[in-house]
């Protein structure tokens, strides 16, 4: 197995800082953002917008707009979806591996 560092990770794209609504990535309105630090190193490994209920509502929305084309896709058409996915992760083992899993949450959640 490679071994990947972060900058390489953020480089792949695979590590996104920003939030995605209805189809967009996007900072938080008014720029906050939570500091995702290192659990072993507290060292910050990223962050990520701080959405209030602006942002939310606005997910929120997206969703639900997004649901009524998506209610109507057949499972043989998800299923295409789903085995897409499906490839792109074992195609990006390596990649995923090496990220930690300890990494993936926040020690603190005030921005």
């Amino acid at each position: 197995m490679t071994a990947f560092n972060l900058q390489q990770i953020k480089d792949a794209g695979w590590l996104k800082e920003a939030n995605y609504i209805d189809g967009q990535w996007m900072a938080a309105d008014d720029a906050r953002h939570l500091a995702i630090n290192d659990p072993a190193t507290d060292n910050q490994i990223g962050q990520i917008p701080w959405g209030g209920a602006v942002e939310t509502r606005r997910a929120i929305d997206a969703a639900h707009a997004a649901f009524t084309s998506w209610s109507m896709t057949t499972a043989a058409e998800r299923a295409i979806l789903l085995n897409r996915m499906a490839q792109l992760v074992r195609d990006n083992l390596d990649i995923l591996a090496s990220t930690p899993a300890s990494s993936a949450w926040p020690r603190t959640f005030s921005p």
